[in-house]
């Protein structure tokens, strides 16, 4: 092979892996939570929207479609952090064991 044409492979260290796992295994519990709740205008999960007459909502989900006052969403961070972070870190685990066992057999 010419050593022009070698790439050079730079392994992620540990902890950026394990950030970069975390990260993937939160896409998972966001998207679908967050399919929930676009799909029930706000009202599922329970807790997650408080209803807030007018815009003063931090979500654009209109909660009272059709009816004659107009409601948002007012996002519970805290629940939804509840939601989310338990399912990222278990898929995130998962995630990067497998990406270690996969490092570790092709070194062999």
């Amino acid at each position: 092979m010419n050593a022009g044409t070698a790439s050079v492979r730079y392994p992620l260290p540990w902890p950026l892996r394990l950030l970069v796992s975390v990260g993937l295994g939160a896409i998972l519990p966001l998207v679908f939570f967050g399919s929930i709740l676009i799909q029930t205008e706000g009202h599922e999960p329970r807790g997650l929207c408080a209803a807030v007459e007018g815009d003063g909502g931090t979500l654009p989900l209109q909660m009272n479609a059709g009816g004659r006052i107009g409601y948002t969403c007012d996002f519970n961070w805290d629940l939804a952090s509840f939601y989310v972070v338990p399912p990222a870190l278990l898929f995130g685990m998962i995630v990067f064991a497998v990406w270690t066992l996969m490092r570790r057999r092709a070194a062999d």
